[in-house]
């Protein structure tokens, strides 16, 4: 094949060859290089079995265009602005050199790698980014991003940054570490568009994120994993009568669900299964299974490994996550997580010093008792007469709109985050080592923000249950100053 016209046909872009600018001097033009046409490298050179259609891209400078502007075209638009790449025409450089790389490293020779463009470190995307694109990489605005980074009072203004083989050690500003973190988990990749975009080397961008979530986590995990009763306690009767209000059974205060999160197979190698074993050994299970990694992390139901998530979602939109086993029933699990006796204290006051307990909606995976309001099931429906299974049909066609929001917050997290999708990126065996609340606090660390989302803008649960969702101050207040109460503390 043509190789030249087999990457324009793989890529769908066309490259052309522009006049070089001036390095340092903005607006100005370095007179044109002289080009050699019997060249081998010469862009008029025919492809034959020597050049394989290389250019040496070091020697002149790039602009990708778009596929109906030609090479004239290009070379008149830019003479005529007088000026230097834009920052729509810097990403559009850095996406051709990446493309390019990958290009010259399909062939069998070693040839010199093309020069990266020396872009400039970014070091406050929320001022040199304009609002679109800044939404499009966190999916919070501006204002609202630097809101929410002030509010999050326990994390140090200066994140301190190990280098992983521990060599050194730096420190970098909240709100960059923040934003990379966002950024990596709306952006397809952070070797392809994370790390040329902010011009920070891929590893150090990795690194800020993984110190990040790990300094979110160890300060917020209970926020995620309990229910902040100092702001629920006094409001959540007034929720469970607006929801009746609107259709739904009385005493209903929120919705429950638990669905699956795929990793990356973990695969049946002597390193994987030895850094599990010495997991499994050091968490009081001293016998040695060569199946450790597929009894422990393998469905076959959903044919995936992973683990499961359970979502506690509140009249107020608020989500309290729990990970546990994919191979646990939803309902064992719930009773083994925290969730069970935190929604056990839930109280609903219908007059003085009278209470009755708190429901929660859930679908026919779960028990019903005096805190979970699950549907009928369909057996159960069958061995009941017509007119009591009309009824419990009623009640649940009744409850349904509100059941389903739970299912809403998984929706929405994926949607704005779709690195919680990308299977291939969780990885519980890495570098020979087994850590599974690593990976499990992405999803944690996923949960917080999308609250905090919801607190900006709300969401499809807010609209469904009609209640206002509470600001960042108010959901972050009891965490932040030390009021936290669980349910155990209660």
């Amino acid at each position: 094949l043509d190789s030249r016209r087999h990457f324009s046909r793989t890529c769908r872009l066309q490259f052309a060859l522009c006049r070089m600018l001036a390095p340092g001097a903005e607006g100005t033009v370095a007179p044109r290089r002289p080009r050699n046409p019997s060249s081998p490298y010469s862009p008029t050179h025919e492809d034959d079995f020597e050049s394989r259609g290389r250019i040496q891209p070091h020697d002149f400078d790039f602009v990708v265009i778009d596929q109906d502007e030609d090479e004239e075209r290009l070379r008149k638009r830019l003479r005529s602005e007088g000026r230097g790449l834009t920052v729509r025409e810097r990403d559009q450089l850095v996406e051709w050199d990446e493309m390019m790389v990958a290009h010259y490293m399909s062939y069998d020779k070693v040839i010199r790698p093309p020069k990266s463009p020396d872009l400039p470190r970014l070091e406050e995307p929320w001022k040199a980014w304009d609002n679109y694109r800044f939404w499009s990489a966190t999916r919070f605005w501006p204002d609202n991003f630097l809101e929410l980074c002030a509010e999050l009072t326990l994390i140090p203004d200066k994140i301190v940054v190990a280098h992983w083989r521990g060599k050194h050690a730096w420190r970098i500003d909240k709100r960059l570490a923040i934003f990379l973190v966002l950024y990596s988990w709306t952006a397809p990749s952070i070797k392809g568009v994370v790390a040329p975009a902010t011009g920070i080397a891929r590893s150090e961008v990795s690194e800020i994120v993984t110190c990040t979530i790990a300094l979110l986590m160890h300060h917020y995990r209970v926020l995620v994993k309990n229910i902040d009763y100092n702001y629920v306690h006094d409001r959540i009767s007034d929720w469970a009568d607006l929801l009746e209000d609107n259709g739904c059974s009385e005493r209903v205060g929120g919705s429950l669900d638990g669905k699956a999160w795929s990793w990356a197979r973990m695969g049946s190698d002597s390193d994987g299964a030895e850094a599990f074993t010495e997991f499994m050994q050091q968490n009081g299970h001293p016998a040695y299974r060569a199946n450790w990694l597929q009894m422990a992390f393998y469905n076959g139901h959903y044919r995936a490994h992973g683990a499961k998530i359970q979502h506690l979602v509140l009249a107020n939109g608020m989500v309290h996550a729990f990970p546990f086993s994919v191979r646990m029933h939803d309902y064992r699990g719930f009773c083994e997580s925290p969730l069970e006796w935190q929604v056990q204290l839930l109280e609903y006051k219908n007059g003085p010093g009278a209470t009755q307990p708190i429901r929660i909606l859930c679908d026919q995976a779960y028990a019903s008792n005096e805190h979970l309001l699950p549907f009928t099931p369909t057996a159960t429906l069958r061995s009941q007469s017509v007119a009591q299974a009309a009824a419990n049909r009623a009640i649940d066609e009744a409850n349904a709109p509100f059941r389903i929001q739970v299912e809403n917050t998984y929706s929405k997290m994926t949607t704005l985050w779709p690195f919680l999708d990308c299977k291939r990126l969780h990885q519980l065996v890495k570098a020979g080592k087994v850590d599974f609340e690593a990976v499990t606090d992405r999803w944690m660390a996923a949960v917080l923000f999308t609250n905090i989302h919801t607190c900006f803008f709300g969401s499809q649960v807010t609209s469904g249950f009609r209640v206002e969702p509470p600001t960042v101050s108010e959901y972050l207040h009891s965490t932040n100053t030390g009021q936290m109460v669980a349910a155990r503390d209660h």
